[in-house]
């Protein structure tokens, strides 16, 4: 096997539970290690641990993010249709979760906030626990600061979603701040956009899709106290074609 960096083969390593270990009878050298989440985990070499099943775990290249996202996809999708991931799925998200911890400052901020985007649900996947907080609040802090300082890359959609996560479910407290403001001036916006028509010629589909989505998701309530229902059923109706069928299903 020949590699370019150290990091892609230090990515080349699994773990597995203690119990698992001795249940299939690995041998080797293994080492403790823990998480940002604070969660141990055992570090097998993959020459040293049997493989699981028909198949192994795959190596990510954790430099690109297309990938980063595939594979992280590719786990939720599998963990949507069963009750309970198999160990393979759970190692494979377990390398994940390391290999974006170990490189996800040596992305750029627009693709830190796509990996950090799928994080938590992947964390679940491995560790069975939401993933930490202070390590998301201190990539997503960074992040919005480099979109105020106008790294336009950053999709400012997905940065509405982790910034409205951090303030309502999280509530960390760093966010009530600049963060909140931001977050609260940006619905506005949109609110305004789609209620006047103005400029919505200049929008992507995505953007359409996406703007819709979140307007749909969220109370309306400090912009149109009294028609808001109304407001959400014309979005419906009118941008229906542009939604996923989850949107489309939303409550108005």
């Amino acid at each position: 096997m020949t590699t370019s960096s150290k990091t892609t083969v230090r990515h080349l390593h699994k773990r597995a539970p203690d119990s698992l270990r001795q249940k299939n009878g690995a041998s080797g050298a293994a080492s403790t290690a823990k998480s940002s989440s604070g969660s141990n985990y055992r570090t097998f070499n993959i020459g040293n641990i049997p493989t699981y099943g028909e198949n192994p775990t795959p190596v990510v290249d954790f430099s690109n993010i297309s990938e980063i996202e595939r594979i992280a996809n590719d786990l939720i999708a599998k963990v949507d249709k069963v009750a309970q991931p198999n160990i393979e799925t759970v190692i494979e998200a377990e390398n994940w979760i390391y290999g974006v911890e170990s490189t996800i400052d040596s992305l750029p901020p627009a693709e830190q906030l796509r990996a950090l985007m799928k994080f938590d649900a992947v964390h679940r996947i491995a560790f069975r626990k939401k993933a930490s907080d202070s390590f998301i609040g201190k990539h997503l802090l960074s992040i919005f600061d480099a979109r105020i300082h106008m790294d336009r890359s950053i999709d400012d959609h997905l940065l509405f979603r982790m910034i409205t996560d951090a303030v309502e479910n999280r509530r960390d407290k760093a966010f009530f701040d600049k963060p909140l403001m931001w977050q609260s001036l940006t619905l506005e916006k949109w609110y305004r956009q789609f209620r006047s028509g103005t400029g919505l010629e200049d929008l992507s589909e995505r953007d359409i899709a996406e703007r819709v989505s979140i307007l749909l998701e969220t109370d309306l309530w400090a912009f149109d106290p009294r028609n808001q229902s109304a407001f959400k059923h014309h979005l419906l109706t009118t941008y229906r074609p542009y939604l996923t069928p989850s949107s489309q299903t939303h409550p108005i």
